[in-house]
């Protein structure tokens, strides 16, 4: 859209306020309503622009600025937006790149049982290791997810992870061990998702329940109906179902109520604290109390210091996770640690 002499900056603001409002009114499609929301990009025209390529380019990088910020934003374009986009594009070739290329590999983190500290599980967790350093899954996961390549990465991991647990469950002779893996949305819309995690858990002789399926709260409210069929139709298949950071959505309680799931994930910023304390204690007994009387398995994520693992557990939370008890880890170290490590029977 261009305003033709609107140098006025409160007359621009009018201007996105007016298509923000006008967009938000429902809409109905195919008899369901739809809400809508805009992140809108404004740059000003420059002395000396002449191509109409510049404006947009810098229009584009303000609008994925405003994305970034959250639902139904604005913002006026910086330079060090042009950057962030400049960068955002090649490390989106990098990650083509590190597909095909085979740049990924899977680190590991414990779940341990409160009442004795015995391992019961694994989360698995995707790592880039490019050959000039770390990129953090918080950069490279959106992106993926983004640009379409989530879903041969995901594949990357469930086969990997399926892997990884059957080894550990021979090492330890404790068949009930139990590795969780993330799914996007997107993974969830792929026809042949459940061919595939079947196949995965026939491949390395794993029953059904060795696999649990974790997607974020966020990730549920943004799921439309196939996902949640998808979801449905693992479960029947005896796949659990985990829904992770659990209490930062504002319809976690409908979730639990309406969705069927096997176990919850108390969110982090629920557990931390500044002092090493349990950061919100009251929330996470309500949580608690919530699986149990859905007869959920409860996991704390996040746990760092003595004193919050002492509390979980005078709270009856059953199992948690985090820095106190192990960081994310190789495979191989895995397997050294559960040489000489308790695990839950």
């Amino acid at each position: 859209m261009l305003l033709n002499d609107r140098a006025d900056a409160a007359a621009v603001d009018a201007t996105v306020a007016r298509i923000q409002e006008t967009l938000v009114a429902p809409a109905t499609i195919d008899g369901r309503i739809v809400y809508i929301t805009a992140s809108v990009g404004i740059t000003l025209l420059e002395e000396g622009d002449e191509r109409i390529e510049d404006v947009l380019s810098r229009a584009d990088a303000a609008m994925y600025h405003a994305k970034g910020l959250g639902h139904a934003r604005y913002a006026y374009f910086e330079q060090y937006m042009l950057n962030e986009t400049t960068r955002r594009l090649a490390l989106s070739s990098d990650l083509r790149s590190a597909v095909e290329t085979d740049q990924f590999s899977v680190d590991y983190q414990p779940i341990v049982r409160l009442a004795d500290g015995a391992i019961a599980g694994f989360e698995a967790l995707v790592r880039w290791r490019k050959p000039s350093g770390e990129v953090y899954p918080a950069e490279f996961i959106p992106l993926a997810e983004e640009v379409g390549l989530i879903v041969p990465i995901g594949r990357f991991v469930i086969a990997e992870a399926a892997r990884a647990v059957r080894r550990w469950q021979k090492q330890t002779g404790q068949r009930g061990l139990r590795m969780h893996v993330n799914l996007s949305v997107q993974e969830l819309l792929e026809p042949d998702l459940e061919a595939y995690i079947l196949g995965q858990l026939q491949r390395h002789e794993l029953p059904a329940d060795a696999l649990t399926i974790e997607m974020t709260e966020t990730a549920v409210m943004r799921g439309n109906a196939l996902a949640f069929g998808r979801l449905a139709q693992l479960r029947s298949r005896g796949i659990p179902l985990c829904i992770d950071d659990f209490g930062t959505g504002y319809s976690s309680l409908r979730y639990v109520r309406d969705f069927s799931v096997d176990g919850i994930k108390i969110d982090r910023s629920f557990v931390e604290s500044a002092d090493g304390s349990l950061g919100s204690a009251p929330i996470v007994r309500m949580l608690i109390q919530l699986g149990e009387a859905y007869a959920l398995d409860v996991v704390a994520e996040g746990v760092e210091t003595a004193a919050q693992a002492a509390a979980l557990h005078a709270l009856d939370c059953r199992y948690a996770q985090g820095f106190h008890f192990y960081r994310p880890m190789s495979a191989a170290a895995i397997s050294r640690l559960l040489d000489g490590q308790a695990v839950a029977g």
